[in-house]
């Protein structure tokens, strides 16, 4: 995102968007948002007096604690950032998986070697191309007696499974990066976002 840091114009945009569409939902990303813990409260907080306070969660590669206790924590783990989980009690750790490799074996495995993260969030990393995807780890949760499934959607750009295993709770999303990058969205649109500069846009076009 470009532009330049207006911390007002934000929560003055926040509240903007907040008085149409009270029942969002609201994420704070980066850049890294435990830069500015001081900022990501007031978001949150802005947030809760202005909306129903459906949900709320921050993205973070796990830069600084301060942000324990703000919001739910998705707690970014890749090759190049790898946070300890037990520094965030309570998080959901995220990454993203080549659509090659996504397979239900892959994703224990992941669980297995993080037996602090209590809930994990895994995506298909895909490129803007039209390609086929290994979508074999959505059969392979069916085939599982030890998996407890608990939702299954497809949208329009994406399939969707949560699931149970160990007692650990479990999102799996393929967005569909090449449907979504072609996709008019008709009347509506996928998500709002509010730039650090207080512009307000949507993901469609």
């Amino acid at each position: 995102m470009k532009g330049r840091f207006n911390g007002d114009a934000q929560v003055e945009a926040l509240k903007r968007v907040l008085a149409e569409h009270p029942m969002a939902r609201l994420t704070v990303t980066g850049g890294e948002p435990g830069l500015y813990p001081d900022h990501v409260r007031r978001l949150i907080d802005t947030y809760h007096d202005n909306a129903d306070g459906v949900f709320c969660s921050i993205n973070t590669a796990g830069y600084s604690e301060d942000l324990n206790g703000i919001a739910h924590i998705n707690l970014s783990w890749n090759e190049f950032v790898q946070p300890d989980p037990s520094r965030f009690p309570g998080c959901t750790l995220q990454t993203v998986i080549p659509d090659t490799d996504m397979t239900l074996e892959r994703m224990k495995a992941f669980m297995d070697e993080h037996p602090d993260a209590t809930s994990f969030s895994f995506r298909y990393l895909s490129g803007l191309d039209d390609h086929p995807h290994n979508v074999s780890a959505f059969n392979q949760l069916q085939d599982d007696p030890d998996i407890r499934i608990g939702t299954f959607r497809i949208g329009d750009f994406f399939v969707y499974a949560t699931f149970d295993w160990k007692g650990r709770h479990v999102r799996l999303t393929l967005g569909d990066m090449y449907v979504q990058k072609s996709n008019r969205y008709q009347d509506g649109y996928s998500n709002i976002i509010i730039h650090p500069d207080g512009r307000v846009a949507t993901n469609w076009r």
